[in-house]
């Protein structure tokens, strides 16, 4: 039953209770009446039946008095129970409401809660899991690398390490090597390197705006597997030169960033119309990112 039902049965009963009341005060005026007429023009009966008569009309006139007076009392005090009961229903609905909302968040939070844990422990999964260059992705490695510009890499890593550096880097070495690419003995200073400052992996070369192709090509060949080499400008190494290195396990991942995976991996003799410059300081083919952080 809708409100505007309820409404109109509480407008009928307020009616017909009124009706009713008006009729009892009705019979109360009339049993009056004849008590004054017996009173004042019944001199034929006698004085004990006069009496009786009398009495009998007090109480009938008392007992529809008291249901006038003691029924209206009953009646508006059932009005004002039901207008509290029907506050409180609606107090009770809109308390109700409110404890869906905060269970429908609760089972948000929850939800919300898991998916942030299930991503912590992929995160630490990942932290913990040793760095390698899987079959699969060697597969992947040397077919993105097949039209890419070939050259010389340094590969290389703290000889004191004891986490799995040694291991990572060999794995890329292996990978680069079939992918066609020569190892190179690393510039002064690089190697037998005890420690690096920062953990992960890198791509030294001397300039990130000019990049070797070599170097842009490895970058984003890496990037579509899931391995970020973050680029590392040293003024020690030549400009053609490309040195990876390969440091401790890093205490967190590191993102690939989006433009990168999205990056075309430049050819190793792109066309020398237009749309394909030859690369330079200006040309976004032959620039490398690095994120804001310390290096080694």
């Amino acid at each position: 039953m809708d409100d505007s039902a309820l409404a109109l049965l509480r407008e009928t009963f307020r009616t017909a209770n009124s009706y009713a009341e008006w009729a009892t005060l009705a019979v109360v005026i009339g049993l009056i009446v004849e008590f004054a007429v017996l009173l004042i023009f019944a001199k034929e009966i006698s004085r004990t039946e006069r009496w009786l008569l009398i009495f009998a009309n007090i109480l009938v006139a008392g007992g529809v008095g008291g249901e006038y007076v003691f029924g209206g009392r009953a009646t508006t005090a059932a009005i004002q129970l039901q207008q509290a009961s029907d506050e409180k229903v609606a107090m009770l609905g809109k308390d109700t409401a409110e404890a869906k909302k905060d269970a429908a968040d609760a089972i948000e939070r929850a939800a919300q809660l898991q998916k942030d844990s299930d991503k912590a422990r992929l995160e630490l999964a990942q932290i913990e899991a040793t760095r390698t260059i899987t079959p699969a992705q060697q597969v992947t490695l040397v077919q993105l690398l097949s039209n890419a510009a070939k050259g010389s890499i340094s590969v290389v890593y703290p000889f004191a390490d004891s986490t799995d550096a040694k291991t990572f880097a060999d794995s890329i070495s292996q990978t680069l090597e079939r992918a066609g690419y020569t190892l190179a003995k690393p510039p002064p200073g690089y190697g037998g390197m005890i420690a690096f400052t920062a953990p992960g992996a890198f791509l030294a070369i001397h300039s990130l705006k000019a990049a070797p192709p070599v170097a842009v090509a490895l970058q984003r060949a890496f990037a579509k597997i899931g391995i970020y080499l973050e680029g590392l400008p040293k003024d020690d190494i030549p400009e053609d030169g490309v040195v990876l290195v390969v440091s401790s396990h890093p205490y967190s991942v590191t993102p690939v960033p989006p433009p990168l995976v999205d990056a075309p991996i430049p050819d190793a003799a792109p066309s020398a119309d237009a749309a394909s410059p030859a690369p330079n300081a200006t040309n976004p083919a032959a620039a490398i990112t690095a994120p804001a952080a310390a290096k080694p």
